[in-house]
């Protein structure tokens, strides 16, 4: 359901939005986004902990660097690319990323349901 509302969507854009804002500002709202997100600390739990106990013992601090360093580059990556960009991000653009983004998550719904029906 998630999926085909990215794709009906109209994506607006809010050129308004106040820019001049401290480091501090800044990093205080990643930090809110990232950690205060109910979602992202369950899904991320879930996800880092299924991994996590796949692995021994031995290799649980190299995980846990590789994934810092992931998200790290991954997230400096899409700030860098969202800010080089920015003047190409239009509503158009923003459709088809919201199609894309709509597919992939229709994809994983419908690979999922399979899978529940084939565990069951």
């Amino acid at each position: 359901w998630i999926g085909i509302g990215l794709i009906r969507s109209a994506p607006k854009l809010n050129n308004t939005m106040e820019t001049k804002k401290t480091f501090a500002q800044v990093a205080l709202a990643c930090f809110l986004v990232t950690w205060a997100n109910p979602q992202a600390l369950i899904d991320g739990t879930m996800l880092f902990g299924g991994f996590r106990a796949s692995l021994s013992t031995d290799m649980a601090k190299y995980f846990i660097i590789g994934s810092s360093l992931a998200s790290l580059a991954w997230f400096l990556s899409l700030g860098t690319i969202v800010s080089v960009f920015k003047k190409a991000f239009n509503e158009k653009a923003l459709k088809i990323i919201n199609i894309a983004c709509g597919a992939v998550i229709i994809y994983y719904g419908i690979k999922l349901g399979i899978n529940f029906f084939e565990t069951i």
